[in-house]
């Protein structure tokens, strides 16, 4: 993916789905691919260099990395890339085994809890739902 957007649309975060995935105001017509890395940007104040004392605008900041992982015509769900392993508790991990191996989570993405509206979560998978052909991504 290309790290500019090659139109004029601004492409925002337009839902907070949980503290993993968010929605995304750009698709397929917008040239994103499932498994896209995305950036979600913010800026700090005015930036002013302290001996010519003038002002170098603003300072971009990435706030979070994002995966697309499910993509639409016009919009995107895209889901936190950053994870976090737990110890191995080796002291009875002999005696146990698996069950104390290390595991992988995503972790949350510094989202306003105020902004959270939810419509991510899981649901069952019944008799009759849609099934299409998919691609993985290597």
């Amino acid at each position: 993916m290309a790290d500019d957007n090659s139109q004029n649309k601004k492409w925002r975060v337009i839902k907070i789905f949980d503290e993993y995935h968010v929605l995304v105001n750009a698709g397929a017509d917008d040239g994103i691919n499932e498994g896209d890395l995305l950036k979600i940007l913010g800026t700090t104040g005015k930036i002013i260099d302290p001996e010519t004392k003038k002002s170098l605008g603003t300072l971009e900041k990435v706030k979070a990395s994002v995966r697309v992982i499910h993509m639409q015509k016009n919009m995107c769900v895209a889901e936190n890339v950053e994870t976090y392993k737990t110890a191995p508790l080796d002291a009875i991990a002999g005696f146990v085994g698996a069950a104390f191996e290390p595991r992988t989570y995503l972790r949350k993405l510094p989202v306003d809890p105020d902004d959270i509206s939810g419509g991510w979560e899981e649901e069952k998978i019944k008799i009759g739902d849609q099934v299409r052909k998919g691609w993985t991504k290597t």
